[in-house]
């Protein structure tokens, strides 16, 4: 049967015969369109997956077409399933020819037969977890594919728990002990095991060594989180003391499992720069509100200040880290979010409400990591978090505003390149990245700080940015990557990311992707101003037929919601308040050049700026000095 396998090394096979994809290029674009089954994976998207930071050929498009002519002959008929849309490739996959799809469906029979033919249940474990060859996504599980991998390892780890469940069921309590011992051993922080080695001890007679487990666990929680076992496992332990009968345990009879950070990607190891006023407001807002959301561009580190909170926090004991960036849509939202969690119990409400009965403790942060494309959902579980759980703390990622009752919004702003006195936080960051790709720059030569500080500024701070060019920096020298003209070049080439964040280009075309068609279409012409703009020139510019002038101020407030157009704090009227980043610039430039718009929009802005130019020079000499207020009110 023809297939693709992804619970291991990445491999498809057609009529049963597996298929030798040798090419490191082209197993990379496999594993890209199959984790984006059904949807379109930009051109941009597939070369930062394919190639990472091997050299690429000049022609970047031409050699995916290559790469992709030669994986469609491999795949022979699934290569007929690879579709060529507007801007990029589509894999239309039908799920059964997926195993991944596959094990979530045979894990899902299992569970629905273990109430009332665990027999049964016991061999569709069996099934869903023999698909497993090793790592999900294997080479590919530390980069791109990083979110799904941990995902099918969560939904994985379920598994063999809830089988543990149906050896009891069907009364192989020894195996069920080994099963579970072999879990504690991988894992000693997750409960659901104990609870059931503890009732299969019971079964056995073996009390005493059910006792003791449970004070081993007892025993790891409090030196490891400073907690004690769940009130499942007290009552459990309970029983066992009163010597009362135990009966073998379903799915929702055991504790809910705990979920300890790193949070996903994390990048604590490298060292962290600035932000100790953001962090000492995001403290207090967490200790006062409840609900913070850190909003900002992309790359900006708006994921790395969450993670740094939750190092430092002495308020919080337990981390429970989601990250939304794999899902889909929002109807993704709720299975995502219990499953990050952990196998819980879902109970009348479903598996979210399971889901948030595990972090309703003041000692517990619930951080909800890249929700932009999903804002509508999260919003909603934010929502039902902060009524049915009022001692639940939560903090959100995104590059929008929630805009829920009692939310309390931090604006991630990039890195200061400037500072009165010292390194700025910007130039500190990107010297000592420099210096961890081991090419130390000597501090003591004003001149490369000064030429540094020009790189810092030409990619606004951005920490992302800072720590992708810190590589280029390394290989080119710092005289050289000044004069690099296509800084999205300059900040890319880290391979151990999801895609979105291997590259500053991958970064912004995330959110261009999800943008509404009039928003890219605005966004592209804007790039057209090097500087700051009113909405009255936006509009005089950038609409046509296509964009009549009056959709363009909810156009751009939308953008600016959105992180991709930054505004004055509180612009006097007319005044020009809005402006780009050069980095989101750059990258709208080229959409610009790509939809063929380039040559009408700049010579429309040139007219916008010869009109303004002639209408300075009618002023009369005596209102030279108040060129600027003019100039302002002009614009």
């Amino acid at each position: 049967m023809d297939h693709i396998a992804v619970l291991g090394p990445i491999e498809a096979r057609v009529s049963g015969v597996r298929v030798a994809v040798v090419s490191p290029r082209q197993r990379a674009l496999l594993a890209r369109l199959t984790l984006a089954r059904g949807r379109a994976v930009s051109v941009d998207t597939l070369v930062d997956d394919a190639w990472g930071t091997r050299a690429r050929p000049r022609d970047s498009r031409a050699g995916l077409q290559v790469q992709m002519h030669r994986l469609r002959t491999l795949l022979g008929p699934l290569g007929e399933l690879i579709a060529t849309v507007s801007g990029g490739y589509r894999f239309d996959l039908p799920p059964e020819l997926i195993d991944a799809e596959m094990f979530e469906r045979q894990t899902l029979q299992g569970r629905e037969l273990l109430r009332w033919n665990p027999q049964e249940a016991l061999h569709r474990y069996d099934a869903a977890l023999a698909r497993w060859r090793g790592p999900a996504y294997a080479e590919f599980a530390d980069t791109f594919a990083h979110a799904e991998a941990v995902r099918l390892q969560q939904l994985r780890g379920g598994v063999l728990e809830e089988r543990i469940a149906a050896l009891l069921a069907v009364g192989e309590t020894t195996q069920a002990v080994a099963d579970a011992e072999a879990l504690i051993s991988q894992d000693s922080l997750r409960e659901r095991p104990y609870g059931y080695a503890m009732r299969a001890l019971a079964l056995e007679g073996r009390t005493s060594e059910a006792l003791s487990l449970y004070q081993r666990l007892r025993k790891v929680l409090a030196e490891e989180l400073g907690s004690e076992p769940s009130r499942t496992l007290e009552d459990l332990h309970l029983s066992l003391l009163r010597q009362e009968s135990v009966a073998p345990a379903g799915p929702t009879a055991v504790a809910e499992p705990r979920l300890v950070g790193p949070a996903p990607h994390s990048s604590a190891v490298a060292s962290f720069v600035g932000r100790q006023a953001e962090l000492d407001e995001l403290d207090r807002a967490l200790a006062r509100n409840g609900s913070v959301t850190l909003v900002g561009p992309p790359g900006v580190g708006k994921s790395r200040l969450a993670q740094e909170l939750c190092a430092r926090s002495s308020e919080v004991t337990l981390v429970r880290w989601v990250d939304f960036s794999s899902c889909d849509t929002g109807a993704d939202v709720p299975q995502h979010f219990a499953a990050s969690l952990g196998p819980c119990s879902p109970g009348p409400r479903g598996v979210t409400e399971a889901g948030l009965r595990a972090v309703n403790n003041p000692k517990t942060l619930l951080v909800l990591d890249n929700c932009e494309h999903v804002v509508d959902e999260v919003a909603l579980l934010v929502a039902r978090a902060r009524r049915s759980c009022p001692q639940a703390r939560v903090l959100v990622t995104s590059r929008e505003r929630l805009a829920v009752e009692g939310e309390y919004v931090i604006n991630v702003s990039p890195l200061p390149v400037q500072a009165g006195k010292g390194l700025a936080p910007a130039v500190r960051l990107f010297l000592d990245r420099i210096a961890a790709a081991g090419q130390p720059i000597d501090e003591q030569n004003l001149d490369v700080l000064r030429t540094v500080a020009v790189i810092c500024g030409r990619l606004d701070g951005l920490p992302l940015a800072l720590e992708l060019a810190a590589g280029r920096v390394s290989t080119l020298g710092v005289s050289v990557s000044a004069g690099v003209a296509d800084l999205l070049w300059l900040a890319s080439g880290r391979r151990t990311d999801r895609s979105s964040h291997r590259s500053l280009r991958a970064a912004v075309s995330w959110s261009f992707d999800r943008l509404a068609a009039d928003e890219q279409r605005l966004l592209r012409r804007l790039s057209v101003f090097a500087g700051w703009f009113s909405v009255t020139w936006a509009s005089q510019v950038c609409a046509d037929d296509t964009l009549p002038p009056g959709q363009i101020p909810a156009l751009l407030a939308s953008l600016v919601d959105k992180s991709l157009v930054s505004r004055r704090a509180d612009p006097a009227p007319g005044m020009r308040g809005h402006s780009l980043l050069h980095t989101v610039q750059c990258y709208a430039e080229d959409q610009l050049e790509q939809a063929g718009e380039a040559d009408v929009f700049r010579e429309r802005h040139a007219q916008a700026l010869e009109g303004w130019a002639v209408d300075l020079a009618d002023l009369p000499v005596i209102a030279l000095g108040a060129v600027k207020p003019v100039w302002q009110v002009a614009a």
